[in-house]
């Protein structure tokens, strides 16, 4: 049995039929899909060529199949025909050995639930049935093997029962006007309706601007954290416990399957290497190194930490804040690892340091180990479909709503906004040029400070980005180009000996800020040999606004950066729009460097051909600046969260103001009574008039309820 996914250039799935053939173009079996452009077909391979042929709008389209081998078992797992039993068939040929004993397991959730032994002489066929009552709701995976530990086939199969639990909503009246009350009623049962005292997590949304979801917690749990890619719908097989959405799913799970668990380490093959222990609170662990290449460990070395944490509000006692704070002395091991565990909540400022009284503290670089970020991986246009609720034509008054939508794909308003977009850029053929005129001064707004944010491709929080450089076992110093290379691998430096414009130093301060200079007394002091290390991208330069000032083509202004220690710096950003370049970039200074053929055409376009990006640069105010080095550590330590209560307005005390909340009721954790009874009250908004409501749970027992209003 061959199961196969059909989908075109973007993972979207299509429908096709298709035959198997041999070398001699006979046609062995036919095949179409079941669902989601997944099927199965079932022939049996030989030693001579074979293909597919399927086809799909039209065109028809050849896929080679692998050849047979000369020996083997095959393991047929039905689990649809039977609802109380697993229908396993197993076949060899005859050059397969006849001696062996073969092993069939059942797992689920990396337990073993079912087991038997098999012996199949010759070439025979062996069927046998396993009761898969007892098992537990979900996936389970059936393995077949030798003596010697090796898989010979396996097999993920779904186990669905009536299992789940019965949620059930009421509310007080049908509808409800704007800023009105709204009182809920939930109830939860198991399928012999006998009341369930537990807690669930509720969510009321407008259901005329929500996001279609098509999972749940059920799909979740028991479905896609056994199996592996995307699944576009999951609900659907839940849906009908029919036998179309059976064989669905039989086939998604053939497909799509996930072995969960090293098989290997399970049967005893290869040893289990426990690398991380389970949680007893929140960690810090990491080891001391030295700075240097070869980063040799510190054993038996003596450390602190402090923690401190403020919070809002003041003290009896008259003092203006709130200050929580915990010390500890430690000494590494034999390796320079430490480890500690607590329990914290919030964030917290955090201090490791080597002891001061150790000689030459400052040889000593502290890391610690949380580097634990997945590889990114880039989406498929599959994955980031998504569905909206279709609008509401009518009004909580029965009126109808404008569509004040524009249609994007109006080529007349398209080429409208375009010649727009070129008349902004000076380069539209409809542009009159006007006299150039000097601004001596340029005030940039908050609004401009959002949209240069708002625009940017993109953001670095530079605490947590020096965090990470030192977790890797990196030590930068003050070097800002070796920390910005390392954020993105388009920048690069170059170094020359003149700057584009002419240089006129005037003062020593001035001379040793800007690079190396050749100390030759019997020259003038004008004429020095200086070395300007520029960052560039994309083979043009890149400016930097410090706090958002204005950037000059001078090396006072173009270099001021290079003095800011990366410590200092709370945030960057990185916009590479023209805009925003011929903003911040100020027009005569940089107009002036660039090539006249292009300085003709306008100050923006001058900018933007010798300009590749502005990198934005903000720092921390002057007494918030953190001072670090070798031998110390600051950080932050983020404990568990602290639990929120999610915001509802009372509109029985506030006045009614324009309100559009999407989400209007969320709890995480409502509790219901002995009788299986919860209420909720909430206020709607001002334009709710349908209800969007999801409740889900999971008991202590492990039982699973969901609600979804249609």
């Amino acid at each position: 049995r061959v199961a196969y996914e059909a989908t075109d250039e973007a993972g979207n799935p299509i429908d096709v039929t298709g035959v198997v053939i041999d070398g001699k173009k006979q046609e062995l079996c036919s095949f179409t899909t079941l669902h989601e452009g997944r099927g199965v077909f079932t022939y049996t391979p030989g030693v001579d060529k074979q293909e597919v042929v399927v086809e799909y709008s039209g065109k028809k389209y050849r896929f080679n199949l692998p050849m047979g081998l000369p020996q083997g078992v095959i393991m047929e797992v039905d689990n649809l025909s039977d609802p109380d039993s697993i229908v396993i068939t197993l076949r060899k040929n005859k050059y397969a050995p006849s001696t062996e004993t073969l092993g069939v397991v059942i797992l689920s959730g990396g337990k073993l639930q079912n087991h038997c032994y098999i012996h199949i002489a010759d070439d025979e066929q062996i069927r046998f049935k396993m009761d898969k009552t007892r098992l537990p709701l979900g996936v389970s995976q059936i393995v077949l093997f030798n003596s010697s530990g090796d898989i010979l086939c396996d097999r993920l199969i779904f186990i669905k029962r009536n299992e789940i639990l019965d949620i059930k909503v009421k509310t007080n009246k049908p509808a409800y006007q704007p800023y009105e009350p709204v009182d809920m009623e939930f109830s939860v049962a198991d399928r012999e309706a006998n009341p369930v005292s537990t807690t669930f997590s509720v969510s009321v949304r407008d259901a005329a601007n929500e996001v279609e979801s098509k999972q749940n917690i059920l799909t979740d749990l028991l479905l896609m954290s056994e199996i592996k890619g995307y699944v576009r719908n999951p609900s659907y097989y839940f849906e009908e416990d029919d036998n179309a959405h059976r064989a669905a799913l039989d086939v998604l799970l053939m497909v799509q399957g996930w072995r969960r668990y090293a098989w290997e380490q399970m049967a005893g093959v290869e040893p289990f290497d426990l690398k991380y222990l389970p949680e007893q609170g929140i960690e810090i662990d990491g080891r001391v190194i030295t700075p240097n290449i070869k980063q040799t460990s510190m054993p038996n070395t003596d450390m602190s930490l402090l923690l401190q944490q403020k919070r809002e509000g003041k003290e009896e006692d008259g003092e203006e804040e709130n200050v929580s704070s915990f010390f500890e002395s430690f000494v590494t091991d034999g390796q320079g690892h430490f480890s500690l565990a607590m329990d914290l909540h919030g964030k917290w400022d955090m201090i490791l340091a080597v002891d001061q009284k150790r000689k030459r503290p400052r040889e000593y670089l502290i890391i610690l180990n949380r580097l634990f970020s997945p590889t990114p991986k880039r989406y498929r246009y599959a994955d980031m479909q998504i569905t909206i609720a279709e609008k509401q034509t009518e009004n909580i008054n029965g009126g109808e709503i404008p569509d004040n939508d524009t249609d994007e794909d109006d080529p007349d308003s398209f080429l409208v906004a375009y010649e727009d977009s070129l008349s902004r850029l000076s380069i539209s053929e409809k542009t009159h040029y006007l006299s150039e005129v000097t601004v001596t001064a340029k005030r940039i707004s908050r609004r401009d400070i959002y949209h240069s944010r708002a625009t940017s491709i993109a953001y670095y929080d530079v605490h947590s980005v020096l965090d990470d450089i030192a977790d890797g076992g990196k030590y930068i110093g003050n070097d800002i180009h070796q920390m910005l290379m390392g954020l993105n691998k388009d920048f690069y430096i170059k170094r020359q000996r003149e700057f584009p414009i002419p240089f006129q130093p005037d003062n020593s301060y001035l001379i040793s800020m800007l690079g190396v200079f050749n100390n030759n007394t019997s020259r003038s002091p004008n004429i020095l040999e200086m070395e300007y290390e520029f960052l560039l991208r994309d083979n043009r330069m890149v400016i930097f606004v410090i706090n958002n000032e204005i950037v000059y083509a001078n090396e006072v202004s173009f270099f001021a950066y290079q003095q800011i220690r990366p410590a200092a710096i709370k945030s960057i950003y990185i916009n590479e729009g023209i805009d925003i370049k011929c903003q911040y970039a100020d027009h005569k200074t940089f107009r002036s460097i660039a090539p006249p053929k292009v300085s003709m055409y306008g100050a923006c376009l001058a900018i933007d051909y010798i300009v590749s990006c502005v990198v934005f640069i903000e720092t921390y105010p002057d007494g918030e600046i953190p001072t670090e080095g070798k031998g110390i550590r600051k950080t932050k330590l983020e404990g568990y969260s602290p639990v929120k209560e999610f915001y509802s307005p009372n509109y029985s005390m506030l006045p009614p103001e324009p309100d559009y909340r999407r989400t209007l009721y969320w709890n995480p954790s409502v509790t219901t009574d002995e009788n299986g009874h919860a209420k909720i009250k909430f206020y709607n908004n001002s334009s709710c008039t349908n209800f969007s409501i999801s409740a889900e749970t999971v008991t202590s027992q492990g039982m699973i309820g969901t609600y979804k209003n249609e």
